[in-house]
Protein backbone atom coordinates (compact mmCIF):
# COMPACT_ATOMS: atom_id res chain seq x y z
CA UNK A 1 0.00 0.00 0.00
CA UNK A 2 3.12 2.46 0.95
CA UNK A 3 4.49 1.48 -2.18
CA UNK A 4 1.37 1.92 -4.66
CA UNK A 5 1.08 5.69 -2.59
CA UNK A 6 4.52 6.63 -3.46
CA UNK A 7 4.53 5.53 -7.07
CA UNK A 8 1.05 7.66 -7.52
CA UNK A 9 2.67 10.58 -5.77
CA UNK A 10 5.78 10.58 -7.57
CA UNK A 11 3.57 9.87 -10.95
CA UNK A 12 1.52 13.04 -10.09
CA UNK A 13 5.04 15.19 -9.76
CA UNK A 14 6.27 13.88 -12.81
CA UNK A 15 3.10 14.68 -14.97
CA UNK A 16 3.53 17.91 -12.82
CA UNK A 17 6.77 19.68 -13.82
CA UNK A 18 6.24 18.03 -17.35
CA UNK A 19 3.44 20.43 -17.74
CA UNK A 20 4.97 23.05 -15.75
CA UNK A 21 8.05 23.14 -18.46
CA UNK A 22 5.23 23.02 -21.24
CA UNK A 23 3.41 26.13 -19.87
CA UNK A 24 7.19 28.17 -19.44
CA UNK A 25 8.24 27.25 -23.04
CA UNK A 26 4.93 28.82 -24.92
CA UNK A 27 4.91 31.84 -22.22
CA UNK A 28 8.39 32.01 -23.58
CA UNK A 29 7.44 31.91 -27.08
CA UNK A 30 4.60 34.31 -26.95
CA UNK A 31 6.80 36.75 -24.98
CA UNK A 32 9.27 36.67 -27.44
CA UNK A 33 7.13 37.34 -30.32
CA UNK A 34 5.83 40.60 -28.74
CA UNK A 35 9.15 41.78 -28.41
CA UNK A 36 9.59 41.19 -32.26
CA UNK A 37 6.17 42.69 -33.08
CA UNK A 38 7.22 45.86 -31.34
CA UNK A 39 5.66 44.78 -27.69
CA UNK A 40 2.49 44.75 -29.33
CA UNK A 41 0.61 43.17 -26.42
CA UNK A 42 -1.99 42.08 -28.40
CA UNK A 43 -0.05 38.91 -29.25
CA UNK A 44 -0.39 38.25 -25.24
CA UNK A 45 -3.69 36.59 -26.33
CA UNK A 46 -1.56 33.44 -28.11
CA UNK A 47 -1.61 32.57 -24.33
CA UNK A 48 -5.44 31.61 -23.79
CA UNK A 49 -4.18 28.03 -26.09
CA UNK A 50 -2.73 26.90 -22.55
CA UNK A 51 -6.53 26.78 -21.10
CA UNK A 52 -6.58 23.24 -22.95
CA UNK A 53 -3.69 22.27 -21.74
CA UNK A 54 -4.46 23.07 -18.40
CA UNK A 55 -7.95 21.09 -18.36
CA UNK A 56 -5.92 18.34 -19.49
CA UNK A 57 -3.54 18.88 -16.75
CA UNK A 58 -6.62 18.99 -14.31
CA UNK A 59 -8.42 15.73 -15.35
CA UNK A 60 -5.50 13.97 -15.99
CA UNK A 61 -4.14 15.04 -12.21
CA UNK A 62 -7.62 14.30 -10.26
CA UNK A 63 -8.70 10.93 -13.11
CA UNK A 64 -6.04 9.43 -13.98
CA UNK A 65 -3.25 9.95 -11.25
CA UNK A 66 -0.71 11.23 -13.57
CA UNK A 67 -0.77 8.62 -15.82
CA UNK A 68 -0.42 8.61 -19.45
CA UNK A 69 -3.25 6.85 -22.03
CA UNK A 70 -1.82 4.43 -24.27
CA UNK A 71 -2.09 5.44 -27.66
CA UNK A 72 -2.05 9.13 -27.80
CA UNK A 73 -0.93 11.94 -25.59
CA UNK A 74 -3.30 14.63 -25.36
CA UNK A 75 -0.50 16.44 -23.15
CA UNK A 76 1.78 17.18 -26.07
CA UNK A 77 -1.16 17.71 -28.26
CA UNK A 78 -2.27 20.87 -25.90
CA UNK A 79 1.42 22.03 -25.79
CA UNK A 80 2.13 22.04 -29.70
CA UNK A 81 -1.28 23.81 -29.85
CA UNK A 82 -0.15 26.44 -27.28
CA UNK A 83 3.52 26.76 -29.12
CA UNK A 84 3.55 26.15 -32.75
CA UNK A 85 1.59 29.30 -33.59
CA UNK A 86 3.87 31.74 -32.03
CA UNK A 87 6.99 29.40 -33.55
CA UNK A 88 4.52 29.95 -37.00
CA UNK A 89 4.55 33.79 -36.44
CA UNK A 90 8.01 34.19 -35.63
CA UNK A 91 9.44 32.40 -39.06
CA UNK A 92 6.64 34.71 -41.01
CA UNK A 93 7.81 37.80 -39.41
CA UNK A 94 11.58 36.63 -40.24
CA UNK A 95 10.75 36.08 -43.73
CA UNK A 96 8.90 39.32 -44.12
CA UNK A 97 10.61 41.79 -42.10
CA UNK A 98 13.96 40.75 -41.46
CA UNK A 99 16.01 44.22 -41.42
CA UNK A 100 12.80 45.34 -38.42
CA UNK A 101 13.25 42.01 -36.67
CA UNK A 102 17.20 42.41 -36.07
CA UNK A 103 16.84 45.95 -35.20
CA UNK A 104 14.03 45.06 -32.88
CA UNK A 105 16.23 42.40 -31.31
CA UNK A 106 19.52 44.37 -30.70
CA UNK A 107 17.87 47.47 -29.04
CA UNK A 108 15.56 45.04 -27.08
CA UNK A 109 18.64 43.34 -25.49
CA UNK A 110 21.03 45.76 -24.85
CA UNK A 111 21.55 45.94 -20.78
CA UNK A 112 23.55 49.29 -19.20
CA UNK A 113 24.82 47.97 -15.85
CA UNK A 114 27.72 50.48 -13.77
CA UNK A 115 28.49 52.11 -17.08
CA UNK A 116 28.81 48.98 -18.80
CA UNK A 117 26.95 47.91 -22.06
CA UNK A 118 26.35 44.28 -21.96
CA UNK A 119 24.58 42.99 -25.09
CA UNK A 120 22.68 39.68 -25.38
CA UNK A 121 24.58 36.94 -27.54
CA UNK A 122 21.02 36.06 -29.18
CA UNK A 123 21.23 40.05 -29.99
CA UNK A 124 23.70 39.10 -32.57
CA UNK A 125 21.35 37.23 -34.82
CA UNK A 126 17.32 37.88 -34.09
CA UNK A 127 17.32 34.36 -35.97
CA UNK A 128 18.87 32.64 -33.23
CA UNK A 129 15.99 32.96 -30.49
CA UNK A 130 13.80 31.01 -33.44
CA UNK A 131 16.18 28.63 -33.79
CA UNK A 132 17.08 27.92 -29.98
CA UNK A 133 13.34 28.03 -29.51
CA UNK A 134 12.54 25.60 -32.47
CA UNK A 135 15.22 23.25 -30.75
CA UNK A 136 13.77 23.55 -26.90
CA UNK A 137 10.74 22.12 -28.57
CA UNK A 138 11.73 19.27 -29.74
CA UNK A 139 14.61 18.32 -27.06
CA UNK A 140 11.65 19.13 -24.26
CA UNK A 141 9.10 16.80 -26.71
CA UNK A 142 12.05 13.94 -26.03
CA UNK A 143 12.82 14.68 -22.32
CA UNK A 144 9.25 14.90 -21.18
CA UNK A 145 8.28 11.38 -22.54
CA UNK A 146 11.34 9.83 -20.63
CA UNK A 147 10.32 11.19 -17.18
CA UNK A 148 6.21 11.22 -17.61
CA UNK A 149 4.65 8.44 -16.03
CA UNK A 150 4.73 5.59 -18.40
CA UNK A 151 0.90 4.74 -17.92
CA UNK A 152 0.03 1.43 -19.95
CA UNK A 153 3.38 1.67 -21.87
CA UNK A 154 6.29 -1.09 -20.92
CA UNK A 155 9.98 -0.11 -20.05
CA UNK A 156 10.69 -1.46 -22.93
CA UNK A 157 8.52 0.22 -25.32
CA UNK A 158 8.91 3.36 -23.83
CA UNK A 159 13.16 2.69 -24.81
CA UNK A 160 12.00 2.20 -28.35
CA UNK A 161 9.90 5.41 -28.32
CA UNK A 162 12.78 7.24 -27.08
CA UNK A 163 15.49 6.22 -29.66
CA UNK A 164 12.94 6.98 -32.56
CA UNK A 165 11.85 10.42 -31.07
CA UNK A 166 15.66 11.76 -31.17
CA UNK A 167 16.25 9.97 -34.52
CA UNK A 168 13.10 12.18 -35.58
CA UNK A 169 14.25 14.94 -34.14
CA UNK A 170 17.15 15.42 -35.45
CA UNK A 171 15.87 15.46 -39.10
CA UNK A 172 13.45 17.78 -37.93
CA UNK A 173 15.56 20.45 -36.47
CA UNK A 174 17.58 20.19 -40.13
CA UNK A 175 14.55 21.42 -41.77
CA UNK A 176 15.03 24.58 -40.72
CA UNK A 177 18.46 24.78 -42.04
CA UNK A 178 16.76 25.04 -45.41
CA UNK A 179 15.65 28.84 -44.53
CA UNK A 180 19.37 29.61 -44.84
CA UNK A 181 18.66 29.58 -48.48
CA UNK A 182 17.97 33.17 -49.82
CA UNK A 183 15.90 31.35 -52.89
CA UNK A 184 13.99 29.47 -50.26
CA UNK A 185 12.91 32.40 -48.55
CA UNK A 186 12.16 34.08 -51.76
CA UNK A 187 9.60 31.34 -52.85
CA UNK A 188 6.27 32.15 -50.62
CA UNK A 189 4.91 28.79 -51.34
CA UNK A 190 7.98 26.72 -50.63
CA UNK A 191 8.16 28.71 -47.39
CA UNK A 192 5.03 27.86 -46.44
CA UNK A 193 5.12 24.19 -47.32
CA UNK A 194 7.86 23.64 -45.40
CA UNK A 195 6.35 25.27 -42.54
CA UNK A 196 2.91 22.91 -42.89
CA UNK A 197 5.46 20.02 -43.23
CA UNK A 198 7.14 20.47 -40.00
CA UNK A 199 3.71 20.81 -38.33
CA UNK A 200 2.37 17.16 -39.61
CA UNK A 201 5.46 16.23 -38.76
CA UNK A 202 5.19 17.13 -35.10
CA UNK A 203 1.84 15.35 -35.00
CA UNK A 204 3.25 11.87 -34.84
CA UNK A 205 4.93 12.49 -31.15
CA UNK A 206 1.66 12.70 -29.75
CA UNK A 207 0.97 8.96 -30.81
CA UNK A 208 2.29 6.69 -28.94
CA UNK A 209 2.63 3.76 -31.81
CA UNK A 210 6.52 3.45 -32.08
CA UNK A 211 8.23 0.33 -30.51
CA UNK A 212 5.57 -2.29 -30.17
CA UNK A 213 6.18 -5.41 -28.54
CA UNK A 214 9.36 -7.39 -30.46
CA UNK A 215 10.05 -10.30 -31.44
CA UNK A 216 12.22 -11.86 -28.74
CA UNK A 217 14.61 -15.16 -30.10
CA UNK A 218 13.41 -18.19 -28.09
CA UNK A 219 13.77 -21.86 -27.71
CA UNK A 220 11.16 -23.73 -29.28
CA UNK A 221 11.49 -27.45 -28.48
CA UNK A 222 9.21 -29.24 -31.73
CA UNK A 223 8.19 -32.64 -31.28
CA UNK A 224 5.53 -34.43 -32.87
CA UNK A 225 1.83 -33.63 -31.77
CA UNK A 226 3.59 -30.73 -30.02
CA UNK A 227 0.69 -28.22 -30.86
CA UNK A 228 1.58 -25.27 -28.03
CA UNK A 229 5.13 -25.33 -29.89
CA UNK A 230 3.54 -24.71 -32.89
CA UNK A 231 1.04 -21.88 -31.54
CA UNK A 232 4.01 -20.13 -30.08
CA UNK A 233 5.86 -19.65 -33.45
CA UNK A 234 2.60 -18.39 -35.13
CA UNK A 235 2.43 -16.03 -32.32
CA UNK A 236 5.85 -14.55 -33.03
CA UNK A 237 4.88 -14.40 -36.36
CA UNK A 238 1.54 -12.52 -36.76
CA UNK A 239 1.02 -9.10 -38.06
CA UNK A 240 2.04 -6.22 -36.19
CA UNK A 241 -0.46 -3.70 -36.90
CA UNK A 242 0.91 -1.41 -34.53
CA UNK A 243 4.18 -1.53 -36.14
CA UNK A 244 2.89 -1.74 -39.81
CA UNK A 245 0.63 2.02 -38.60
CA UNK A 246 4.31 3.28 -37.17
CA UNK A 247 6.02 2.87 -40.01
CA UNK A 248 3.75 3.79 -41.73
CA UNK A 249 2.83 7.31 -40.12
CA UNK A 250 6.47 7.98 -40.10
CA UNK A 251 6.73 7.91 -43.95
CA UNK A 252 3.42 9.85 -45.03
CA UNK A 253 4.17 12.46 -42.10
CA UNK A 254 8.11 12.93 -42.36
CA UNK A 255 10.06 10.91 -44.68
CA UNK A 256 8.42 11.74 -47.64
CA UNK A 257 7.52 14.84 -47.60
CA UNK A 258 11.25 15.97 -46.32
CA UNK A 259 12.13 13.86 -49.28
CA UNK A 260 10.31 15.98 -52.08
CA UNK A 261 10.87 18.92 -50.57
CA UNK A 262 14.88 18.24 -50.44
CA UNK A 263 14.97 16.73 -53.85
CA UNK A 264 12.53 19.57 -55.19
CA UNK A 265 15.38 22.33 -53.85
CA UNK A 266 18.04 20.21 -55.44
CA UNK A 267 16.19 19.68 -58.65
CA UNK A 268 14.61 23.38 -58.96
CA UNK A 269 17.04 25.70 -57.65
CA UNK A 270 20.79 23.23 -58.44
CA UNK A 271 21.14 23.73 -54.61
CA UNK A 272 24.15 21.20 -53.88
CA UNK A 273 25.21 21.18 -50.12
CA UNK A 274 26.73 18.15 -48.48
CA UNK A 275 24.00 18.28 -45.66
CA UNK A 276 21.21 18.28 -48.11
CA UNK A 277 22.48 15.82 -50.29
CA UNK A 278 23.02 13.79 -46.71
CA UNK A 279 19.60 14.05 -45.57
CA UNK A 280 18.36 13.92 -49.00
CA UNK A 281 20.13 10.38 -49.29
CA UNK A 282 19.36 9.79 -45.57
CA UNK A 283 15.62 10.24 -46.53
CA UNK A 284 15.64 8.33 -49.33
CA UNK A 285 17.15 5.08 -47.33
CA UNK A 286 15.31 4.84 -44.68
CA UNK A 287 12.17 5.07 -46.90
CA UNK A 288 13.07 2.03 -48.24
CA UNK A 289 13.80 0.45 -45.36
CA UNK A 290 10.58 1.36 -43.55
CA UNK A 291 9.25 -0.60 -46.68
CA UNK A 292 11.55 -3.53 -46.36
CA UNK A 293 10.47 -3.99 -42.78
CA UNK A 294 6.89 -3.70 -43.21
CA UNK A 295 6.78 -6.21 -45.98
CA UNK A 296 9.01 -8.43 -43.74
CA UNK A 297 6.04 -8.35 -40.97
CA UNK A 298 2.94 -8.44 -43.72
CA UNK A 299 4.75 -11.13 -46.12
CA UNK A 300 7.15 -12.78 -43.79
CA UNK A 301 6.24 -17.13 -43.39
CA UNK A 302 7.17 -18.35 -40.22
CA UNK A 303 7.99 -21.81 -41.55
CA UNK A 304 10.75 -20.18 -43.71
CA UNK A 305 12.54 -18.26 -41.30
CA UNK A 306 12.34 -21.65 -39.22
CA UNK A 307 13.87 -23.47 -41.56
CA UNK A 308 16.73 -20.77 -42.18
CA UNK A 309 17.47 -20.63 -38.55
CA UNK A 310 18.05 -24.71 -38.37
CA UNK A 311 15.15 -25.73 -36.58
CA UNK A 312 13.72 -29.48 -37.46
CA UNK A 313 9.78 -29.79 -38.02
CA UNK A 314 9.83 -33.16 -37.42
CA UNK A 315 12.67 -34.75 -35.81
CA UNK A 316 13.98 -38.42 -36.89
CA UNK A 317 13.74 -39.93 -33.59
CA UNK A 318 10.13 -39.47 -32.44
CA UNK A 319 11.47 -39.78 -28.56
CA UNK A 320 13.63 -37.18 -29.02
CA UNK A 321 12.97 -33.30 -29.93
CA UNK A 322 15.35 -31.23 -31.33
CA UNK A 323 16.24 -27.27 -30.23
CA UNK A 324 16.16 -24.34 -32.69
CA UNK A 325 16.50 -20.71 -32.38
CA UNK A 326 12.75 -18.75 -33.87
CA UNK A 327 12.90 -15.13 -34.18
Amino acid sequence: MGCECATTTLNIVKAIVTRCLFVLLCVVTTWRLVEVKGRNSYYYLLLLTLIPLLIEATFTLLKRKGAEFKWFSPSFFCFLVCTVPGIWLLELDKRNNPKTNQANSTNANLTIINGLTIQDPFADEANKWIEVLEQVLMLLLVFSRWILPKGEITRERLSQILLVYIALASDIIELFDLYEMEEVMKDTVLFHIILVTWTLSLVQFTLVLAGSKSRKSQAVMVAPMNTDAEQNIDEDYKVDRVEVLSLMLTLALQDVPFLFIRIYIIAYYRKMSNTLLFFAAKNALIIALQFYRVSIIVCGSPEKDVDNEGVIDEPSDPEQGHVGKCD
